[in-house]
C-alpha cells in the first residue's frame, strides 16, 4: 500500500492511496464487472481462493457516499492496483481554525 499527497495546478491536492497485488491480475474486459455484488474476475476464483465477490462493490458503495472514486488497473498474470483519491483545497488547508497560518 503507497499513500501520497499530490498537488495540482488548480491549488487543491489529491491524497491517493494505492492498494497493489501480485495476483491474477484481471482481464481489462472485467474491470467494471468486478465491482458488481457477487461477481469475480474468474469463477474459478471463488473456488481456489474463498470469498463472495461483495468486498469490491462494497468498498465502492463507500466510496461513493464519501464522494470519492475507487479505480482499479489491472494486467493478468501480473496484478492490480487499486485506488482511490481524496481531492482537497489547499486555499483552504493552508490556515488554522484561528486564522494563523498551518
Amino acid at each position: 500500500m503507497d499513500v501520497m499527497v499530490e498537488p495540482d495546478p488548480e491549488g487543491r491536492r489529491a491524497i491517493a492511496i494505492h492498494v497493489r497485488d501480485t495476483g491474477i491480475g484481471i482481464p481489462p474486459e472485467r474491470l467494471e464487472q468486478i465491482f458488481q455484488p457477487f461477481e469475480q474476475a474468474d469463477g474459478t476464483t471463488s473456488r481456489k481462493y474463498g470469498g463472495a465477490g461483495l468486498g469490491l462493490a462494497v468498498s465502492r458503495s463507500l466510496c461513493g457516499l464519501m464522494g470519492l472514486a475507487l479505480t482499479v488497473k489491472s494486467e493478468p498474470g501480473r496484478g492490480s492496483i487499486f485506488t482511490v483519491a481524496i481531492e482537497r483545497d489547499l486555499a483552504r488547508a493552508s490556515t488554522s481554525p484561528d486564522g494563523r497560518p498551518a
